[in-house]
């Protein structure tokens, strides 16, 4: 998909498709259970008050307006009408008014982008989905894609590195429990165990964004650094020995053993196998 594509809004793409409602259209009555969400559709969570109120308007005066569908091997691809689905759904309605189409994945790829990003109500990880998405679809830098939609490098790499946390606190993001500061402060520590525990303080004693950062940096302050003069040692020592080069990440205490072949692998594992 080309980088100009990005450049384009929603409205250019549904008229390009005629995605809109065309009265001579043939509505078939689809089963609920075999029509399925996009999976390039970042958007997740719904207001189920609102839900139960389209619900309640279509139990009164019918559903309006039919989704729009694309057939597929596993059933019925949804192109748009989500929220009707949803509120068809709780009404316990064994099928639903549709107008089957045809479109290419590109497009419905494209729609379900562009259709998110637009939103006011996105989420916080709705919004980092649909950034990620962007840059594996349109194959674009963070960079470029800050440039695009008017929003600073950090921001999108911020956001983004959101998507790395636990999915109970990625949702606890999107329904509100917490704050993007709070998530944004636990995106950055490495111990997912760490993660776990200053989240649940977070919900049980209502920690703020601040005292939270200074927790974080307790845990951080807690972690033992090794000393330059006996890391450099332990890679001259160890180097020697399988005849490689060892590298440290000295602010994680990570030591990374490189290799090119098989042999440098193997060489390296026979070392550690004989101090076993």
């Amino acid at each position: 998909m080309s980088e100009t594509k990005l450049g384009r809004n929603i409205e250019d793409l549904l008229k390009e498709n005629a995605i809109d409602f065309n009265e001579n259209e043939e509505v078939l009555e689809l089963d609920v259970n075999r029509v399925f969400v996009n999976p390039n559709q970042p958007r997740k969570y719904f207001n189920e008050d609102t839900i139960k109120e389209l619900a309640e308007s279509i139990k009164d005066h019918g559903l309006l307006q039919p989704i729009i569908v694309k057939e597929t091997n596993n059933g019925y691809m949804l192109v748009a009408g989500e929220r009707r689905l949803r509120a068809v759904k709780v009404l316990g309605k064994a099928t639903i008014s549709s107008i089957v189409r045809e479109y290419n994945e590109r497009f419905l790829t494209e729609l379900a982008i562009l259709e998110n990003i637009q939103r006011e109500d996105l989420t916080p990880i709705e919004e980092a989905i649909a950034y990620k998405n962007i840059l594996r679809e349109f194959k674009i830098t963070h960079d470029k894609l800050a440039e695009r939609i008017g929003k600073s490098r950090s921001y999108i790499t911020n956001i983004i590195g959101l998507l790395k946390l636990p999915d109970k606190i990625l949702e606890a993001v999107s329904k509100g429990e917490i704050t993007m500061g709070h998530a944004r402060v636990l995106s950055k520590i490495e111990d997912r165990k760490i993660v776990e525990e200053l989240f649940n303080k977070i919900i049980s004693d209502h920690l703020s964004v601040r005292v939270l950062e200074d927790l974080a940096q307790s845990y951080n302050d807690k972690i033992e650094y090794l000393e330059q003069s006996y890391i450099d040692k332990v890679r001259k020592d160890l180097g020697k020995k399988i005849n490689k080069q060892i590298e440290f990440d000295i602010k994680k205490n990570k030591l990374i053993f490189s290799f090119k072949t098989k042999k440098d692998l193997e060489r390296i594992l026979e070392y550690f196998n004989k101090i076993n």
